[in-house]
């Protein structure tokens, strides 16, 4: 039997991020093999720069070039299950609950993300600020303090 994954649904809001890393931990992500949340931004999203132009246009200009079809199916699936969620929430659903086997086929590259068989979100090595207050989207399970509950 496979576990079952709670999605909650949220209503449309807007937030932005001010991601702080250094040069050296941007790069090696921007030009990681895995299909990295700052590489995915880099090659599919329209930036406002506000300092530091004429370096993110001339990183960029190199990342567009390395494309691979795994940059381009998670970000298809990151934005359809962004998309998923909102349809959820214009009708007032709060929660969605999957068994991985369904969640799995609906979004298999972000399950192996959140499974942890491949890397694509943001470095950890960063300051990360949330505007207007943050999303309370990131957990850390420590699973010598978890318990084991029988699902009927």
């Amino acid at each position: 039997m496979s576990a079952p994954i709670l999605i909650k649904a949220a209503p449309e809001s807007y937030y932005f991020t001010i991601n702080i890393i250094t040069p050296e931990v941007f790069e090696s992500k921007v030009f990681s093999s895995d299909p990295k949340a700052l590489r995915r931004i880099m090659i599919f999203r329209e930036l406002l720069i506000i300092k530091g132009k004429d370096y993110l246009e001339e990183v960029k200009a190199r990342v567009v070039k390395t494309i691979t079809p795994m940059d381009t199916g998670f970000q298809n699936e990151f934005d359809f299950r962004k998309d998923y969620l909102k349809l959820f929430a214009k009708y007032d659903v709060e929660e969605i609950l999957l068994n991985t086997s369904e969640y799995s086929k609906l979004f298999p590259l972000f399950y192996q993300f959140i499974s942890g068989k491949i890397s694509a979100g943001f470095p950890e090595l960063r300051h990360k600020y949330v505007c207007p207050e943050t999303m309370k989207t990131k957990y850390i399970l420590d699973i010598e303090k978890a318990s084991m509950v029988e699902l009927e």
